[in-house]
């Protein structure tokens, strides 16, 4: 069985799971993730480049969803007025950091295509995007 942070790659798949599933198996991924303490300084320094890959990985997924989502109505629909609204709201974070999130997540989905194409295989924290 691979583990989230084996940095092996993992065979196709026959089918794609939804991103409901691909969240859910992450969160069961972390909950199932045996102790820390004991790892060797070796272990640690392996698992710490393959943490910081895992999270550049979400926060490319974030933008993605989150460049879906001003698409939609889900705004009005959750009875705010913009999309930067909403995810202050639904991610607990500040007006003006959700806003440089959703700009950014458009930007990459709309003017900056190849770009976001190059950023899902790690090739660049998402941090330095923003």
């Amino acid at each position: 069985m691979t583990s989230l942070l084996d940095p092996t790659p993992i065979a196709p798949r026959s089918r794609e799971r939804g991103p409901r599933e691909t969240v859910r198996s992450v969160h069961d991924a972390l909950d199932a993730a045996g102790p820390v303490e004991g790892l060797s300084s070796a272990e640690c320094d392996a698992l710490i480049a393959e943490v910081a890959r895992a999270r550049a990985r979400l926060q490319a997924y974030e933008l993605r969803l989150v460049a879906a989502a001003a698409k939609t109505t889900v705004a009005s629909d959750a009875g705010v007025r913009t999309t930067s609204d909403w995810l202050a709201a639904r991610t607990r974070t500040t007006g003006a950091a959700a806003a440089r999130t959703v700009g950014l997540a458009t930007d990459l989905s709309d003017r900056l295509p190849t770009t976001s194409q190059a950023s899902r295989p790690d090739w660049f924290h998402a941090s330095t995007l923003r």
